[in-house]
């Protein structure tokens, strides 16, 4: 619906600078109607479309096109901040880290996959945040997922006490064992295959406590290089198995589009025009986490075959 400017309040946003004078006089030169701003109902609060706000008074209008939004003031700078990292004028790198930061003191049981989709991060830059940030963070032992379910960080306790029951309940069904264990499936199934092995149920490398780091694979780090993670990669390309399918060479040609190096992600963003750069930012960030999901894949495949 329309409703009238002098009505609105310009409050918080999660960005650093109130208003850019630049994009600002682009919007105010649209021949055609601006998208709908976005206002909290139970305050007039201008939840997003602070600059569309600014360009329809220049223009000396007196109504502007609204969408209204009921919640809390959590809700509010939640939905503020997907929005603002999702259009024409995205939020900068460091009022996305500042934005992650907050959604995480409001919402510390989300995973950092959660707070990655809301402030345009990636997930393993929301995690390093977390890190930082543990004086003033509450640190809890679980994390709430995109779809709802509560996860434990660790499964410590989970596989120990897992390995209690199926050593007393041996009739037991791994569906209960996971079930009364507060586990998945897979892990109690792993449970019994190591403790059928004689091991311990819990792997070395698992977090202890839900402190630690989560034992990765061969993944590339300080001492790794573009040239050297291109040799393991051309060594792989050996391997029967994938140089001889379809699937296989098609994920080796994957995984060679996705290797470049600073000269030429640098070489990238020099043909790409000023105004694509907040597109080419969205689909660098889907591509990270698609790749980051990929790998944390990877890393269980690879731990439960060990």
């Amino acid at each position: 619906m329309r409703i009238p400017l002098s009505a609105l309040v310009l409050g918080e946003s999660p960005r650093q600078v109130p208003h850019d004078i630049g994009h600002l006089q682009a919007l105010a030169e649209v021949a055609e109607d601006l998208p709908p701003i976005v206002v909290h109902r139970s305050t007039m609060r201008v939840v997003d479309g602070v600059h569309r706000v600014h360009a329809c008074r220049i223009r000396g209008w007196s109504t502007i096109e609204a969408r209204y939004l009921d919640g809390d003031d959590e809700d509010v700078y939640l939905l503020a901040v997907a929005l603002n990292v999702r259009h024409g004028m995205p939020l900068s790198l460091s009022e996305r880290r500042a934005a992650a930061e907050r959604v995480m003191a409001m919402r510390p049981s989300w995973s950092d996959r959660s707070i990655a989709k809301i402030s345009g991060l990636s997930p393993k830059s929301v995690g390093a945040i977390r890190e930082r940030s543990t004086a003033e963070i509450p640190q809890l032992n679980t994390r709430v997922g995109d779809d709802g379910r509560v996860r434990p960080l660790s499964t410590r306790s989970g596989r120990q006490k897992a390995g209690r029951m199926i050593a007393e309940r041996p009739a037991a069904s791994l569906r209960e064992v996971a079930a009364e264990c507060g586990i998945s499936l897979g892990t109690a199934h792993d449970v019994r295959r190591r403790l059928e092995q004689g091991l311990d149920p819990v792997p070395d490398g698992r977090r202890d406590s839900g402190q630690g780091l989560r034992k990765r694979g061969p993944a590339a780090g300080p001492g790794d290089t573009a040239e050297s993670v291109r040799r393991r990669l051309e060594l792989m390309s050996r391997e029967p198995g994938l140089k001889y399918s379809s699937d296989g060479r098609r994920t080796l040609l994957q995984l060679r589009l996705a290797l470049i190096d600073e000269g030429e992600r640098l070489q990238l963003l020099e043909a790409v025009p000023e105004h694509w750069m907040g597109t080419v930012a969205q689909l660098a960030r889907f591509c990270a986490d698609q790749w980051q999901s990929l790998a944390e894949e990877a890393d269980r495949r690879r731990e439960h075959s060990a």
